[in-house]
């Protein structure tokens, strides 16, 4: 079954306010507010994040002004959002301090897991970089004051940005979330020889993004072999980082082979024989090997859940030449680029806040998430219980909010 379900909104606040939250003193005006409404108020005040209101009344300039007072008095950062009509219109129009953003719902409902829509830039172009092209995109132009771009890193190797489109929705209407396809896969160039591919170039390549876009200061999310760049990345060009989230990745390649071939050992006997069968006639590609591989690995490991169409996108923009050559031409044999990369003693050099997140089921194993943690000063780590390889599609509400949360606590800090 896909992770989906329709919530009212009143149901949708209700569940995020089960927490054990202090409560924010508001202005007298509010009671004028619902329940359900003050509700949200209370939300906002505790999370620093987000205002939700809308209907009869709350779209009063009186209303609105005491309630983004209070928010600005304890310096929270305020998205408000508003049903469209009347509420949405007036919350336009009204030139009111404190706004970091504003946003109109459709409807009163929230929506939760599912497919989503394909993300399209705000901005997108080519950079250029050791004489080829490459793609990128963001979801907006410029970053609300206070909020800082998140730059994402995706996988592979060679697996294009397409797989990450989620993240776009940590934009929230106040900062920037950057794509990049590296070289070799979706929207970027690839080049012919598979001898320009390693690791010091796509370290290069990413400092190439920052500069060219301007990345003074940013969030770093890398996913899979992305986490594992953003590592080498963070530990040789920590200026301007202010934080960097690891998912779903590893410190040490061989670890990451030996967890996969830990995996591969729960599989039944008479499928782990058929593997073994193509493996050694070089046949990989014949549809029994990829259906068990599939059914027993993907299917458990990487993706828990119906394959979502910008998933399906980032495995057609795939760049086969750029695999081949950073991991191999086998699933199960990492015979390339990466064969031995391991940064474990210098993880306490690592001075950046970073969280680090996994999903229980993950081909990347836990372990590796926990040596990250326990290796790297300060590190937070988040296991998401009902997934595998890509929580932000298997637990997207619950993967967001530790994100956002994350991002605010740093930059709440950094302003202090």
């Amino acid at each position: 079954m896909p992770y989906h379900e329709e919530v009212r909104l009143a149901d949708h606040i209700a569940r995020l306010l089960t927490a054990d939250l202090p409560p924010l003193p508001l202005p007298a005006v509010l009671p004028k507010l619902t329940s359900e409404q003050r509700a949200a108020v209370q939300l906002a005040g505790t999370t620093a994040l987000y205002v939700i209101t809308g209907g009869p009344g709350t779209g009063k300039t009186t209303t609105l002004k005491a309630l983004l007072d209070t928010l600005d008095t304890a310096g929270l950062s305020t998205i408000l959002c508003a049903p469209s009509g009347k509420a949405a219109s007036r919350m336009q129009q009204t030139p009111l301090k404190g706004f970091s953003a504003r946003c109109t719902l459709k409807d009163t409902h929230v929506h939760r897991g599912g497919t989503m829509q394909q993300w399209h830039a705000d901005r997108e172009g080519t950079i250029d970089f050791a004489g080829f092209h490459i793609w990128y995109g963001m979801t907006r132009t410029e970053d609300a004051p206070g909020s800082v771009p998140l730059l994402v890193i995706h996988g592979g190797p060679g697996m294009p940005h397409d797989a990450l489109e989620p993240l776009a929705e940590l934009s929230d209407g106040v900062r920037r979330v950057i794509f990049y396809d590296q070289l070799g896969c979706g929207k970027s160039d690839r080049p012919s020889d598979p001898d320009i591919y390693s690791l010091g170039l796509f370290v290069q390549e990413l400092q190439t993004v920052r500069d060219t876009l301007g990345l003074t200061r940013v969030h770093l999310y890398g996913h899979s072999f992305g986490g594992a760049l953003a590592l080498q990345y963070a530990l040789s060009h920590p200026a301007g980082l202010e934080s960097v989230i690891i998912a779903d990745s590893f410190a040490t390649a061989d670890g990451w082979l030996e967890g996969a071939m830990q995996l591969r050992q729960q599989m039944p006997p008479e499928v782990r024989q058929l593997l073994e069968a193509h493996e050694a006639a070089g046949t990989t590609s014949d549809p029994a090997y990829q259906a068990a591989f599939g059914q027993y690995y993907l299917g458990v490991h990487c993706c828990r859940v119906p394959i979502p169409d910008h998933l399906q996108r980032a495995f057609a923009g795939s760049g086969a030449e750029v695999y081949r050559a950073m991991y191999g031409p086998q699933w199960f044999q990492m015979t390339g680029q990466y064969r031995g990369w391991n940064v474990v003693d210098r993880l306490s050099d690592l001075h950046v806040p970073t969280l680090v997140l996994a999903g229980r089921y993950d081909q990347c194993v836990p372990t590796l998430s926990q040596q990250l943690q326990a290796n790297i000063p300060g590190a937070e780590l988040k296991i998401f219980e009902h997934s595998s390889h890509v929580p932000f599609i298997e637990e997207p509400d619950e993967h967001h909010r530790w994100v956002r949360a994350f991002l605010r606590r740093v930059e709440m800090q950094a302003v202090r």
